[in-house]
């Protein structure tokens, strides 16, 4: 069903180009961690699958609310889209904040139960350190570019997303990792100020309400 198929990319282009562009920056720093040696490459991908316990929970948590706040939009009651809103961003909190927490207190014995050589246990338990203050806000990140896009708006999510990655994350990266001598930390550093900033925008977005604005009686 062609017509179908092309409604159907119509759609979901813009979320698809996003979360191509965070996979990209993942697949970007992994390619950086292989340039500065194998111990780091191993070092990243264990805190990758940590951090994935974050996104775990709280993608789930950010599409409920996303189904709450396009029902509420439909039903022209902008004021409980807010209010799912408030209430996801709390849950995310409630998750995560806890989380972060266990993975900087805990980065250690976590690191351990991956690997037993001590370089690429300190390098991981470095990247944790930086890693977990990203999962402090990796929740209300996800709650913001959801409920953007279930409001109908898809392209500001992908701009945001797209922009920081190109702009900021890829060439930060690149930059602090091999023109000067912080290396795999330089690379760490990079990570952190592009999630941030990526989350930063994507919540400073949502609370400007145009969103909501559109979809006002």
């Amino acid at each position: 069903d062609f017509p179908m198929l092309a409604r159907m990319l119509a759609m979901s282009w813009q979320p698809a180009l996003h979360m191509v562009a965070r996979s990209l920056m993942v697949m970007f720093f992994m390619i950086m961690a292989g340039r500065l040696g194998g111990k780091v490459q191993a070092a990243y991908t264990i805190g990758l699958r940590i951090e994935m316990l974050a996104i775990m929970l709280a993608f789930p948590i950010a599409n409920a609310c996303a189904t709450l706040v396009g029902q509420n939009l439909g039903a022209r009651n902008v004021s409980r889209a807010w209010s799912a809103i408030w209430a996801s961003s709390a849950v995310e909190l409630a998750a995560l904040w806890p989380l972060a927490l266990a993975v900087f207190f805990f980065r250690h014995p976590l690191v351990a139960l991956f690997i037993d050589d001590p370089e690429v246990a300190a390098l991981a338990a470095e990247y944790l350190v930086y890693s977990s203050s990203i999962l402090c806000f990796y929740g209300l990140y996800f709650v913001a570019f959801r409920t953007l896009q279930a409001s109908g708006d898809m392209n500001s999510p992908m701009i945001i997303s797209v922009s920081t990655a190109v702009l900021v994350g890829a060439p930060l990266g690149y930059w602090l990792a091999t023109r000067t001598d912080l290396g795999a930390t330089g690379m760490w550093i990079a990570n952190l100020i592009y999630a941030l900033l990526n989350a930063g925008l994507m919540i400073g977005w949502l609370l400007r309400g145009r969103w909501a604005a559109r979809h006002a009686v």
